[in-house]
């Protein structure tokens, strides 16, 4: 699908029967394209974070559009070559940095901090979906974020998840 307004979080369950979370996706963005590969099991789920417009296709009428929309094509192949680069970056991440440093990167990621201009970026998550995502336990994630609200990085409102991200971070 490709996200026209709104978040998406997709998860992933594992064999064992955890689910992990897979990204959260802004406007703009493709998710879930892995089923252009033609796998017959579906290994995520997608979830509304708040209001959010996504257009669907099939997998037959993308494989279609791809071979005969060069623009699109281009545009789509950008934004996952985007994405893997993303997902290197992610394991680099992971095996070399902070947890702090892990949230910092992921707050800004979420942010979309390629904007030019210096306004603070919402965003609603709560601290356990942002420990899931890099690795670490909701108590940790607590005392960064507290961290990064003293330091003058973020607004953080506990109590209904709404983050305000400064280009600063």
């Amino acid at each position: 699908g490709k996200l026209g307004r709104g978040g998406v979080r997709v998860s992933v369950l594992c064999d064992h029967g955890t689910e992990a979370m897979g990204g959260i996706f802004q406007h703009g963005r493709f998710f879930c394209e892995s089923s252009l590969g033609g796998a017959r099991v579906r290994s995520s789920s997608s979830s509304a974070l708040d209001d959010c417009r996504v257009t669907s296709s099939t997998r037959e009428t993308m494989l279609s559009t791809l071979s005969t929309e060069p623009d699109f094509s281009a545009v789509f192949l950008t934004r996952l070559l985007s994405r893997n680069a993303r997902l290197e970056e992610d394991v680099v991440d992971q095996l070399l940095h902070s947890s702090e440093s892990r949230l910092a990167r992921l707050l800004l990621l979420l942010a979309d901090s390629s904007e030019e201009d210096d306004k603070p970026v919402s965003i609603v998550l709560s601290q356990e979906a942002l420990a899931d995502m890099i690795g670490a336990t909701r108590s940790r994630v607590s005392t960064f974020m507290n961290s990064f609200r003293e330091k003058g990085f973020i607004s953080y409102d506990r109590h209904n998840g709404k983050i305000e991200i400064y280009t600063a971070l």
